[in-house]
């Protein structure tokens, strides 16, 4: 052992004391796979599951011997659940011999420590020591088969059942008509001819506490072992107490039980360091010494009550009103002020930046929106300069179709024998003689230059591939009959021009505004 240090030989002593010094090689083999951890040391030992690696054996599972069957008949009769009760007849007999080796290997070994003298390592047998601790402890190894929330619900039903009692919330749900709360309903008498257990947290042991220290609540954890023969007076006595009862449920004290046969439980007291049952704990916020503040409290432990007679209701009770409520109330009430106070802080935070992305939200969409009406108002501009750019073009293509192309168009001789004479938009007339061969495109572009005389032109012709659009069509007067659109076609080959006609020119769009020429007159010219 000269190897190990300080804190490794106080754990290796303390899971020595607990298991009796039965093979310290192997409690130290244990010790070094769970990092030196005596808690989790213990568990791999007394659940016969240890937590070593596959170097580490596995302990082996004595089985024991029960005597003095006698009483569970009697108990049984009583509706007390029956109890193992006894130790095994091999541990009776081992008992004095164990015991002896045992304490003469703890003298010795405190002797060597002390002198700094090497410890040789003895082997004692371990059969009996570790039945004998299992049974002084509370029975065999907890089970794991249930997980903490089973565990708890299947505690609180078993107890249910002993006792003949409920549970306050379902007591108050079983009465008709009555309230959701549980003080209501016994002010109101309706739960005075019934036998009423606490509201039990169903859960693990680490979730109550959380829940303790998060709404700045007092918990009361209840540990039992169904083999310990006190147990079953105290679930009888203690638990449906009314007064007991009533005092944990008006100041809203989380309670939690649990039987140690159970994983979750016996946990539970290991980290409590419970050795006798029934035990009842009181756990609460309670201030740092080097830091007062509510924000810094730490869960501890406020009393601790083992045994029948710590146990009383009318101790419990009286603990509960003249020294636990007292002393912890004020302190948690400043708890849950700080606590009202940073969840304001974080209610006011959470709605300024609602609103701060709320403004900045809005002003994205006015940004986005100015950025849009301005890209609309650029591109309407655009379209605007494309379309003017496209009208001067087609001006400019009109004035040079005029000067250099519609004369062309035009007959030049006058003697022809149709006869035909036009009457324009603007009230004017216009008369003109054609020969029958003279195209109708001379025929438009005679009645063209009657309404838009040509401006001067600039001396070229138009873009290649302008097609002139005729901003007017023809008509016979009477009987009236639309003359055809301008083409190859001759004069002579329209049947309603032969002969010589009055014709009406009529505009297909409003007349624009031409003083210049570039496009047709108005009345006014």
């Amino acid at each position: 052992m000269a190897d190990l240090s300080d804190a490794q030989l106080a754990a290796l002593e303390q899971l020595t004391a607990i298991t009796n010094g039965a093979d310290p090689e192997h409690e130290r083999a244990i010790l070094e796979s769970v990092g030196w951890d005596v808690q989790k040391a213990a568990e791999a030992i007394f659940d016969q599951q240890p937590q070593a690696g596959p170097s580490i054996s596995r302990p082996r599972r004595i089985e024991q011997m029960e005597l003095d069957d006698s009483r569970q008949g009697r108990e049984s009769a009583r509706g007390v659940p029956a109890t193992r009760v006894g130790l095994g007849l091999t541990n009776i007999l081992a008992l004095p011999f164990t015991l002896t080796l045992g304490v003469a290997a703890q003298i010795l070994h405190f002797i060597f420590r002390v002198l700094r003298i090497p410890f040789p390592r003895l082997h004692f047998p371990t059969t009996f020591t570790f039945g004998f601790f299992r049974t002084v402890r509370g029975g065999s190894s907890p089970s794991s088969s249930l997980s903490p929330s089973e565990a708890a619900d299947r505690f609180v039903r078993e107890l249910e059942e002993e006792t003949g009692a409920q549970s306050v919330s379902r007591a108050v749900a079983s009465e008709p008509g009555t309230s959701s709360a549980a003080a209501k309903a016994r002010e109101a008498g309706m739960l005075q001819h019934r036998r009423i257990l606490p509201d039990f947290y169903i859960g693990s042991y680490e979730d109550a506490l959380n829940a303790a220290k998060r709404d700045a609540r007092i918990l009361c954890v209840i540990l039992l072992s169904s083999e310990h023969d006190d147990v079953p007076e105290f679930k009888l006595n203690t638990l449906t107490d009314p007064e007991f009862v009533n005092l944990l449920t008006d100041n809203a004290i989380i309670v939690w039980a649990g039987d140690v046969r159970f994983r979750d439980a016996y946990q539970a007291a290991l980290k409590l360091g419970v050795t006798t049952y029934p035990s009842v704990h009181f756990l609460c916020l309670h201030p740092r010494r080097s830091n007062p503040s509510p924000s810094a409290a730490v869960m501890t432990v406020f009393s601790a009550h083992a045994g029948l007679e710590q146990t009383a209701p009318a101790l419990l009770s009286t603990h509960l009103r003249a020294t636990l409520l007292p002393r912890a109330e004020p302190f948690l009430q400043r708890v849950k002020a700080e606590q009202r106070t940073r969840e304001e802080e974080r209610r006011l935070r959470a709605e300024q930046d609602a609103a701060y992305e709320e403004a900045a939200r809005r002003d994205l969409e006015r940004v986005m929106a100015r950025r849009r009406e301005e890209e609309r108002k650029a591109q309407e501009e655009r379209e605007k300069a494309e379309k003017a750019r496209a009208a001067e073009r087609k001006r400019l293509n009109i004035t040079r179709w005029r000067a250099t192309v519609r004369p062309s168009l035009i007959p030049l001789e006058m003697g022809g024998s149709v006869r035909l004479a036009v009457r324009l938009p603007h009230g004017a007339r216009a008369q003109r003689s054609f020969h029958p061969s003279d195209s109708l495109e001379g025929l438009y572009a005679f009645v063209d230059a009657q309404i838009a005389p040509a401006a001067a032109g600039d001396g070229e012709r138009p873009d290649p591939g302008y097609r002139h659009e005729w901003a007017f069509g023809l008509a016979v007067a009477y009987p009236r009959a639309l003359v055809p659109p301008p083409s190859a076609a001759t004069i002579g080959e329209v049947a309603s021009l032969t002969s010589g006609a009055t014709l009406v020119a009529e505009m297909k769009t409003p007349e624009p505004q031409t003083a210049d020429g570039d496009d047709y007159a108005s009345e006014s010219d």
